[in-house]
């Protein structure tokens, strides 16, 4: 098989890469020209972080032109298709943008699954809401693509890296809870990715510092873990 450009172009559409530092990075954008045709763009913690000093709009206008000459770049190099541009932004306690001054800071999931229903403000329209105004000032600033919302059941009191992070503990509510994230997201064009499939709620180690095992059979997870991301789908 002859590795064409327009092969490469698709590759390229199976990768996401990141850089390093507040200001534009040569790699990436050496990334994202051919031959290699890199077709989605993490934005970290690392990227956001920066003074803004001296410009007018301060530091969101400095990402809203990095995020503008990143696909400026794409299309020079002959990508037809937008660059995926994505970053963690479930707001709370995971949350990418979280330096001073660039973006509002949202409650995270549990925070905002614990809000009583009323006639007038019912708990998934508050979260539907929420993640539209995510949802617009990520998209103001160049980010279509967020890893969000989080699709676990906190199904073990212990979790150390999910927690609050969850809806809560029943997939039914949990499921609710997604769909409406989603739909917010969706409401605004920014892409949601549900996170993290099969299921990261049942276990007490924090998988960043070891390996959890979660020793449940298919019919297992389709009662617990797998009832948010069947809803989604829907």
């Amino acid at each position: 098989m002859k590795l064409t450009d327009d092969l490469k172009k698709e590759i390229g559409q199976h990768f996401v890469l990141g850089y390093h530092g507040p200001t534009l990075s040569k790699d990436i954008l050496t990334l994202i020209a051919a031959p290699y045709y890199l077709g989605n763009v993490i934005f970290m913690k690392r990227n956001v972080a920066g003074t803004g000093e001296g410009k007018a709009g301060g530091r969101p206008q400095e990402i809203s032109e990095i995020m503008a000459a990143l696909q400026t770049n794409a299309r020079s190099a002959g990508q037809e298709r937008g660059l995926g541009i994505g970053t963690d932004q479930e707001g709370g306690l995971v949350s990418a943008f979280s330096t001073e001054n660039v973006v509002t800071q949202f409650p995270g999931a549990m925070a905002l699954a614990s809000i009583s229903d009323s006639s007038t403000s019912p708990s998934l329209s508050v979260t539907e809401q929420v993640y539209a105004a995510q949802g617009k000032e990520l998209s103001m600033l160049g980010v279509n693509w967020t890893y969000a919302p989080i699709g676990d059941v906190n199904s073990d009191s212990r979790n150390p890296v999910i927690g609050v992070r969850s809806f809560g503990d029943d997939p039914t509510k949990v499921a609710g809870y997604v769909s409406a994230a989603c739909k917010g997201l969706v409401s605004q064009g920014v892409a949601p990715s549900i996170k993290h499939f099969p299921g990261h709620g049942d276990t007490h180690i924090d998988s960043h510092l070891g390996l959890p095992r979660i020793r449940k059979g298919l019919e297992e997870l389709e009662k617990t873990e797998l009832v948010p991301w069947r809803e989604a789908l829907k």
